[in-house]
């Protein structure tokens, strides 16, 4: 896929809502990373809705990662033009909760032996 992508020029974006739900954690994340490696563009989404079982939340994220961090500005900008045509003020709650467990390392190292 890596060599099509590079040959064709396409601009993918990979949806990695599951992580942790197939082989593990790392192992599912690996082709992912794999990708962003070798692939100088690209969106990621991740989903923290399954993973975290907190599906009414809509809790994840969009990275953007480009080839010249001079473009950051103007990605970031996009980005939260798009956001706020779709919210006025998004939901907190469950951000708030995953923030929590990735923070606490404890809390991360019970929530990474359940889900695996």
């Amino acid at each position: 896929m890596i060599d099509l992508i590079l040959d064709k020029a396409c601009f993918p974006m990979i949806d990695i809502a599951y992580q942790g739900f197939g082989d593990g954690l790392e192992e599912d994340a690996a082709p992912t990373r794999l990708v962003a490696s070798q692939v100088p563009e690209l969106l990621i989404a991740a989903s923290c809705s399954k993973n975290f079982g907190i599906y009414r939340e809509r809790t994840g994220l969009l990275m953007a990662i480009s080839k010249d961090a001079a473009d950051t500005p103007v990605t970031q900008g996009n980005l939260n033009h798009l956001n706020r045509q779709n919210f006025s003020f998004p939901p907190d709650h469950g951000a708030r909760v995953v923030t929590k467990i990735l923070t606490d390392p404890e809390l991360k190292a019970d929530w990474m032996a359940e889900l695996e």
